[in-house]
């Protein structure tokens, strides 16, 4: 959450539902403001960037079925936006929960990935100037390059040089959980099949890399959205903040589990994680 942002996700209930809809409105739960509509659609993630600053705000879902018959609302969440221009900042000491084999969109993550410069070879020590050339050659260094560049593996990557790491801060905020359902049942998290074929995108909040030489013009920025398989995240450990309301975060399995039955008839009133 910023002073004009916020992301919200929430849990349908069992038996799942054909889709949702967020509402909000203004004030606390007893604001005489009238509910808006946000959101409808088959997702249980919800982000909003044109919010007021320092303003109390309520949310809450309606699950619907197949043929628009609605549950009764959730429980109302109530949160408050930043003052305008305050960025809430996020250090490594906040990422508190290993997370290596439980990765879940809404999660806010700390990760790491190797740096490599595709081609030529280079010195330890050696001058980096010259490294964001962008001329296509056998010999020419690029520091754009990591280890998801080359494959899901570091082995996959033998004509690189590894130059360094990166420590990445990010947002989980969508995976390809429909495109890949078949697989994506709690019996097969943490099998190979899962981790090469689940694929997380990442908003991105800051990146630090070692040695710091490594930074170029192609460092990822904060707000950048980037993909990268399960495989790729977890060949080092994963950490994560806890959530706002921790004791309500499902792990993987069991969200799957839920998952596996969305967007089907009978609607149920969805729980807040």
């Amino acid at each position: 959450m910023t002073s004009s942002t916020c992301r919200v996700k929430w849990y349908p209930g069992k038996g799942g539902a054909f889709k949702f809809r967020v509402e909000y409105k203004k004030g606390d739960s007893e604001s005489s403001e009238s509910w808006q509509n946000a959101f409808l659609g088959p997702e249980n993630i919800w982000k909003s960037a044109t919010l007021s600053s320092t303003t109390k705000y309520c949310v809450r879902i309606i699950a619907l079925n197949q043929q628009d018959y609605e549950s009764e609302p959730s429980d109302i969440l109530e949160f408050k936006t930043y003052d305008r221009g305050e960025i809430p900042t996020t250090n490594v000491n906040e990422f508190t929960k290993e997370c290596t084999a439980d990765i879940c969109v809404g999660d806010t993550i700390l990760f790491t990935e190797r740096l490599f410069s595709k081609g030529g070879i280079t010195a330890p020590g050696g001058d980096a100037t010259g490294l964001n050339h962008n001329r296509a050659s056998k010999t020419h260094i690029r520091m754009d390059m990591s280890v998801t560049s080359f494959g899901s593996r570091v082995d996959d990557a033998p004509q690189g040089v590894y130059v360094g790491e990166r420590t990445v801060a990010a947002h989980v905020v969508r995976d390809n959980f429909r495109s890949v359902r078949e697989i994506s049942t709690s019996s097969n998290v943490g099998t190979h099949k899962f981790n090469q074929s689940r694929l997380l995108g990442l908003e991105v909040i800051w990146q630090r890399t070692t040695p710091k030489e490594t930074s170029t013009k192609h460092d990822l920025k904060r707000g950048d959205i980037i993909e990268r398989y399960l495989s790729q995240l977890e060949q080092f450990e994963v950490y994560r903040k806890p959530w706002l309301d921790e004791k309500d975060r499902l792990n993987l399995r069991n969200e799957l589990d839920l998952l596996e039955d969305n967007y089907v008839f009978n609607p149920h009133v969805p729980k807040w994680a």
